[in-house]
């Protein structure tokens, strides 16, 4: 699923954040899906936040579209236990969300691979938002053949597949993999590798 969020317009122009901190950015609020408690989807609320603030190595990303995956029901949730940590009775962070597509805002004195005006995408704690803060190793530079909605799937999802493969199996150009059923995300993305590489088959 993917959530296409509105986008406002900023008090301040685009430009290189000398300062340690960017404090509300829009010297105001955003609009931003919140959790104060861990129950059903139905503890998700829509509210008026203040606008994140970076430190040297933040960046800021309007964003465009966020997509939801598996972890933000776990998280949504609190189950499995485990990802309570930090935070026993709500999450730390309440702004939910960790897939993001948009455009950077500003960015930290020590960001040096983006700069303000480039599309992205990756991954925030907090992407359902008007603006999500971020650092520049959760991002990458947004493909042009691919829409904002396309790319803000990437991140988890793609991420997973990336790893099952890659890194557990060491899957090489010309090897041949079975990936039983592929209806979640990540098994979807196993399947878009090079033709030849992956074959699916549902049981």
């Amino acid at each position: 699923m993917v959530c296409n969020l509105g986008q406002s317009v900023l008090t301040r122009s685009y430009g290189r954040i000398l300062g340690s901190q960017l404090h509300n950015a829009t010297y105001g609020h955003m609009k931003a899906i919140v959790q104060e408690a861990y129950s059903l989807p139905d503890v998700l609320k829509l509210r008026e936040v203040g606008t994140p603030s970076i430190d040297d190595r933040g960046v800021l990303v309007q964003v465009h579209a966020a997509s939801v995956n598996a972890l933000d029901w776990h998280i949504t949730r609190g189950m499995p236990y485990l990802v309570r940590i930090g935070g026993l009775r709500a999450p730390k962070d309440s702004t939910r969300g960790v897939d993001l597509a948009g455009r950077v805002m500003a960015v930290g004195q020590k960001v040096t691979r983006f700069q303000p005006g480039e599309e992205v995408f990756g991954g925030s704690n907090g992407s359902f938002a008007e603006y999500a803060s971020t650092t520049e190793n959760q991002l990458a530079p947004k493909p042009p053949a691919l829409s904002f909605e396309q790319a803000a799937t990437l991140n988890i999802a793609g991420l997973t597949a990336l790893q099952g493969l890659r890194d557990k199996a060491h899957v090489q150009a010309g090897h041949r993999v079975l990936i039983n059923g592929a209806e979640v995300a990540w098994e979807r993305f196993r399947c878009r590798s090079p033709s030849g590489l992956v074959h699916r088959s549902r049981p």
